[in-house]
């Protein structure tokens, strides 16, 4: 009942015209669907959702996972578990006041990313007011956010692995990468699997809350997503109608990318026996 009825109850209210306060909703078919495809808004957001995807599995995967290969060089046991605790550290912050602290860091002026980009030489970036860089910094956010837990499961799929399969390459004269991509790569195929799956599942939990504090969807919607869209509809413009069909819209966006991901990615997992 509080799982499913509620996609259900959305689905209906996609047909309708309401405002959330008249007691009368208006049945008007397609209309909201049809609203939606000719505004530029949707289209910017769309096609944002799709590049915030594309852009936060790397920072999900790639980075976690180069992270863990280090962190599990590490062999004295204090200092690991120091490090463990630094990259667990954005997991258990507060979203919000750690979104704060990142509208800081991305300030062309005193901010840090602006002070680092002058010491090596680079032109400061203005993320936040730009219409280039503002959907790239929520992802940079989003990222963060996701490492954490990510490299804590890396980490223990990489000590997963059975230390006579190492040894053994060694002894045939396995380099540190032919070990990774021949050995390590293929026994933990089962965690880089559920984590892609995962990542697109709930990626939307967390760019709702970056884009409200960050950018607000701006500037001129380049850092707009379907998911915000649902709450500008719904909640600043009180249109359900169009707030409903957007929500379903942005559900069956992450339904077929999980289900492309499963369906390519399951055929290249191997599951040690």
């Amino acid at each position: 009942m509080f799982w499913y009825w509620p996609l259900v109850y959305n689905f209906i209210l996609s047909f309708m015209d309401w405002n959330f306060i008249s007691p009368i909703k208006r049945v008007v078919g397609w209309t909201n669907y049809i609203t939606l495809f000719n505004r530029p808004v949707f289209s910017a957001a769309f096609k944002n959702t799709f590049k915030y995807i594309g852009g936060i599995l790397p920072l999900a995967i790639v980075v976690p996972l180069g992270m863990a290969v280090l962190l599990n060089s590490v062999r004295e046991k204090s200092l690991k578990q120091v490090y463990e605790t630094i990259l667990f550290v954005p997991t258990v912050l507060s979203f919000s006041v750690a979104c704060f602290v990142w509208i800081w860091m991305f300030s062309p002026i005193g901010g840090v990313i602006a002070q680092i980009f002058q010491a090596v030489g680079l032109p400061v970036i203005s993320w936040l007011a730009s219409e280039k860089y503002a959907l790239w910094a929520i992802v940079i956010v989003s990222g963060w956010r996701m490492i954490g837990y990510h490299v804590l499961l890396f980490n223990t799929a990489l000590n997963s692995v059975s230390h006579e399969y190492i040894e053994a390459a060694q002894i045939d004269g396995a380099s540190p990468w032919r070990l990774f991509w021949s050995i390590k790569w293929p026994l933990i195929s089962p965690t880089v699997f559920f984590l892609l799956i995962t990542t697109v599942i709930f990626a939307s939990d967390y760019v709702f809350i970056p884009i409200r504090i960050l950018t607000k969807g701006g500037p001129f919607n380049s850092s707009t997503e379907l998911v915000y869209l649902v709450y500008e509809y719904g909640f600043r413009f009180f249109n359900v109608g169009l707030a409903s069909a957007t929500a379903i819209i942005a559900f069956l966006v992450f339904l077929v990318i999980a289900l492309l991901v499963y369906f390519f990615g399951e055929r290249r997992v191997h599951y040690d026996s």
